[in-house]
């Protein structure tokens, strides 16, 4: 991911690969936004989700561009 760019992705379970559990903005190696449907705050498993894959895929030591995360 280049510096200074906007990257939208969406978190999805592998079994239900056409249902998206959230959206998620990063910009600058930072989760800007995270929303569920409806605007909604993502479930408590996405969230844990994000924490795991803030840390080992968006860290400044990395610098390797993140591929398929789930």
């Amino acid at each position: 991911m280049a510096i200074g760019s906007t990257v939208i992705c969406f978190v999805r379970h592998k079994d239900e690969p056409l249902k998206s559990l959230c959206t998620v903005e990063i910009n600058d190696r930072c989760i800007i936004q995270a929303r569920a449907f409806n605007d909604y705050d993502p479930c408590l498993e996405v969230k844990e989700f994000l924490e795991v894959f803030k840390k080992s895929k968006l860290n400044d030591n990395d610098t390797k561009q993140f591929k398929k995360a789930i």
